[in-house]
């Protein structure tokens, strides 16, 4: 998810878990044929969050959002098992709360969207184009994904990392 225009990009830190701390991580960009080479900025444990830095002016998110509606329309995109660019939307389907993940407790926002892998980190935003948060987990029930039930960083905690660095 991109949050400034001088290239920091937020996603979470569990993607390493999957590629290892140390691998290349190549960015790309729709309408650019050039894949940008991200260095690791910082890795948050507490937040399960990763600020990578590339060297590219961007585009990004101009609104941080903290209001959320239940029933609200949401989007977000990814990456899902490598194919590519995808748009998905759903409804924000509870108001914060806070999930036991990762050994910790943390602040959530629960939305029908469907998480796959290769969707994690990507932005949640409304129709507006407001970032609400960043696309982290779902849960399990016996062993199995429960559909309709994932859940993102929401922009309060994003921003609380985000001073913690003084960014």
């Amino acid at each position: 998810t991109l949050i400034s225009k001088n290239g920091l990009i937020l996603t979470n830190k569990h993607i390493f878990d999957y590629v290892g701390i140390d691998s290349t991580i190549k960015i790309n960009f729709i309408n650019d044929e050039q894949t940008y080479i991200a260095n690791i900025f910082d890795i948050s444990e507490n937040y399960d969050l990763c600020l990578l830095k590339i060297e590219k002016n961007t585009s990004c998110f101009k609104n941080f959002s903290q209001h959320i509606r239940v029933a609200e329309e949401v989007y977000t995109i990814g990456n899902i098992n490598g194919f590519g660019l995808s748009y998905q939307c759903g409804l924000i389907s509870s108001e914060y709360k806070n999930m036991y993940y990762n050994e910790t407790n943390i602040l959530t926002i629960q939305t029908t969207i469907e998480i796959y892998n290769g969707s994690s980190g990507g932005p949640l935003f409304d129709s507006k184009g407001n970032l609400l948060g960043i696309m982290t987990f779902r849960i399990k029930d016996n062993g199995i994904f429960i559909p309709g039930m994932s859940f993102a960083i929401p922009t309060i905690i994003l921003e609380e990392y985000l001073g913690e660095l003084k960014i």
